[in-house]
Formats: C-alpha cells, structure tokens, sequence
C-alpha cells in the first residue's frame, strides 16, 4: 500500500530543493516518499518527473549523513547517463554534487569507481563488468542503488539479474526501481522486479500460475485477478500519470492509411504464396510465422532484408510523402521511428534537415553528438530514430509528433518511445502516427495497444492507492 509517511509539511523535511526548476506537486510527495521506503518502485509515467524526484531524495539523505558517508550508483543505460542523469545533477546541484559515468573497459572503470563521487553512473552490462561488482559491494558509503528503467531486470536468470541482486543482497539499504512500464509483455514481468526489491517471491512455476493459466501448449493467458496480484507484489510503489502532472492532453494515437506502390503490392502477393507454400508443406511454426511477418513489415516500410542481412530497397515513394506532408505541418520538430537501420538511412537521403540516429553509428560518442543537435532548438527538425535507442530516459520535448514509419514488436519499447515527446516542458498537444499500408501492420499496433492495456489496468490500481 502506497503512503506518503514523511510528508513535505513534517517538520523533519526542511530541505532547499536545490536548483532552477521548482519541484512539482508530485515530486514533493514522492522524494520523501522513496526516503521512507527504503526499497521502493516507482512506476510513474514517462516524463513526468522521476529523475529530479530520485535526485533530491538522494541529496537529502547525503544532507542526513557525515560528507563521504553516503553515495549513489545510479544504473541506467549508456544513451541517457550522461545526457539524462549527468545533466541533472549539474541542473539541480551545480558545482555541490559530483558525478562520474563509469565506462570504458573494465580496468577504467574499475579506476573510475576508486574516486570518490556523490553519484556513479553505470550502464546494466558495465556493472557485469570484472570486479565492478565486488567492489560496490566492498564500498559501505554507497548506500543507495537508483536503477532508472527498471525493466531490463524482468528476467532473474540473466546475468544482469544476478550481479545486482547480489550487490542488493550484499546488504545495500536503499534500492528504487524507477519504470513507467513493469509489466508491459506479460505479468511475469513483475517476477524478476518484485525478487530484487523483496527476495524470491517463490519459484517461477509457482508464481506463473498463481498469475496465469494455460489455454493451449505454451500458450499462457493472464488470470481474471492478475492485475491486482500483480499491483501487490509492484509494492510499496508510487505512481504518477502525465494527466496527473497537469500536461497538455494528448492526442490519442491515429493510424494513416497509406496505399502500398505497385513494387510492394507484388512483393506482398510473393510473400502470401511463399506462406500459402509452407503451410501445405506443414513446416509453418512460431519462428517462421515471425519471419513471415518481418518480411511483411519491411516491404511495407521500403527496405527487405535477404538472408545475409544484405537490405533491397523497394518503393515506398507514397509512405514517404505522406511522411513529409506531416513533417510540413507539424507545429515543432518530428521523430520518426523504424526499427531497421536500412529504412533510416533511406530516410535520411530523402528527408532534409534530418538527423539520423541508429545502431550502425561507431560508438556512443557519435550518437551523443547527433542527441545534442537535435536536441538544441535551431538543429535539424527530424529525427530518425532506431526504436530501442529512442525510447529510453531522454527528454524530447522539443517535438511534438512522433510517427511510427514502422512498428516495433515490443510493448515496452512503443509505450516508452511514445513518452518521450511529454512532460512538463512540452507546451504543446503530442501526437502519435502510425503509417499502414496492410493489415498485418494494423494488427501489430492492435497487439501493442491491447497488451499496454493490461498494464494500464495494473498501473491503475497501483495510482488508486497513490493518491
């Protein structure tokens, strides 16, 4: 059960608020809130504030502690370390808070970890690094584990899982689990977050079916009751809506038809009778269904990979105007989104004043680069954007419609990227934009939305008991 034990009107709470921004309602609750629960999630939407709201409860508790005492690993992934959680910490603390990102080989991090800082930043596979582990665990001054979404910990039998569910173990007070989607593929999800904030809640069998059923051969469904089994191992928790924290509404997602070219229509018709082939042939199963509908998708977005991952282009010509009809009317700058590098880099030959940023740039260095062009009001007005690099921790309210030239498979991955353009800085209306050109795409969107439903549902349960 959600409570706020340490309101900001106790007397205890004489704290500064350090920095420009002025706290909002939300993070005045939920700062001390997550002192009080010393393992606690906090499963508010994206942009709603959470990074500012960890900060300042962990300055409190630095004020509560002999200088050196007290110090933050903060876990979060190498895109937003230094342009998210570095930022802040300069914005709200100045010169009076030091932090470091942790990166490189394992010898300098290593290195990097013996100085003394307030706030250490690390990436999830950096803390799997040789040694990085044993010596957060040896190091008594830090006392607190901020792990900014926290999601990519669903899993306990990943490597990821077990090094920090050892150094949690090792006897770390402090543990907050910052995610605005804890559940976003299944309720299993929850497993692997609820071990490391509370200890094994049982086996794994055990758990799954308390939360779901089996209709058919490995096909498992969430029981009635999921939602609210799962709002009560997601706890104490503290969670926050976008329309909590007063933004602009947002535009519910529109889907645009967009009418296939010739080239892809017979692409299409190919594609069926290869399919229509296989089942007669008996060997269609879940691997090559999935192919299947990859193969779909990429002929919808313009670029088909062949079996040696070398790209073809197909003509998209009607999905690429239609792509520049909404960049020309769109208030502020866009993001357009695709998961394969070979449809943006196809996109950025054809759309001007466009920054392209995906999994084929040499190093984070680079993407880093092109992060704070766009982010800065007079670089390029479009984005085009690899799903999994768009969708975590970064602030891009500099946009304001963000179109999905293609879709992602993964929930999580769609929720959170469609959060990126909101938050308090946004001063306009965000829009969201699927492009289809055939059925299967809208089925794809159908599927992220019905599966978002289900956590909505959990995340609502879990509000209801915020506020």
């Amino acid at each position: 059960m959600s409570s706020f034990q340490r309101p900001m009107d106790d007397p205890d709470w004489r704290y500064p608020w350090p920095g420009a921004y002025k706290p909002t309602a939300k993070q005045l609750n939920t700062s001390p809130f997550l002192v009080a629960n010393r393992r606690a999630f906090d499963l508010s939407e994206v942009r709603t504030g959470k990074t500012y709201a960890a900060l300042w409860a962990a300055d409190f508790l630095m004020r509560q502690h002999p200088p050196g005492k007290f110090r933050v690993l903060i876990v979060a992934s190498l895109e937003i370390m230094d342009l998210v959680w570095g930022r802040a910490i300069i914005e709200l603390f100045g010169g009076d808070r030091r932090s470091i990102a942790l990166k490189g080989d394992y010898k300098r991090r290593q290195k990097l970890l013996a100085r003394p800082y307030d706030f250490y930043l690390i990436n999830a596979d950096g803390l799997t690094a040789r040694g990085i582990a044993d010596m957060v665990k040896a190091r008594p001054d830090i006392q607190c584990l901020i792990v900014d979404e926290a999601s990519a910990y669903r899993h306990p039998e990943t490597m990821r899982h077990r090094t920090l569910r050892k150094i949690v173990e090792s006897g770390k007070p402090y543990l907050w689990l910052l995610t605005g989607t804890p559940c976003s593929q299944s309720p299993m999800d929850a497993y692997g977050l609820t071990w490391l904030v509370h200890g094994r809640p049982g086996s794994k069998a055990t758990v799954r079916d308390r939360l779901m059923y089996l209709k058919a051969p490995g096909r498992w469904l969430p029981r009635a009751d999921a939602d609210e089994k799962v709002a009560r191992m997601l706890q104490p928790a503290v969670r926050w809506t976008r329309e909590q924290c007063k933004e602009l509404e947002n535009a519910p997602p529109e889907t645009w038809h967009v009418e296939p070219s010739a080239e892809q229509k017979a692409a299409f018709k190919k594609l069926q009778k290869e399919c229509i082939l296989r089942v007669h042939d008996g060997v269609i199963d879940a691997v090559n269904a999935a192919v299947l509908r990859g193969k779909l998708l990429q002929i919808a977005a313009g670029c088909v990979y062949d079996t040696e991952h070398n790209s073809r282009k197909i003509d998209n010509a009607s999905r690429v105007a239609t792509l520049k009809k909404i960049i020309a009317e769109a208030p502020a700058k866009v993001i357009v989104l695709s998961t394969w590098n070979s449809v943006l880099a196809d996109l950025e030959e054809k759309i001007e004043n466009s920054v392209r940023i995906d999994g084929t740039l040499a190093g984070n260095d680079e993407r880093q680069a092109r992060w704070r062009a766009f982010l800065d009001p007079a670089g390029p007005r479009v984005l085009l954007g690899q799903v999994q690099l768009v969708a975590y921790g970064l602030d891009l309210t500099v946009a304001a419609t963000t179109v999905w030239f293609s879709p992602t498979d993964v929930t999580e991955h769609y929720i959170q990227a469609n959060g990126r353009t909101g938050g308090p800085k946004q001063k306009l209306r965000v829009q969201t934009i699927h492009l289809t050109s055939f059925e299967a795409e809208r089925k794809v969107y159908d599927k992220l939305l019905k599966n978002k439903d289900f956590q909505d549902t959990v995340l609502d349960i879990i509000r209801e008991e915020t506020v």
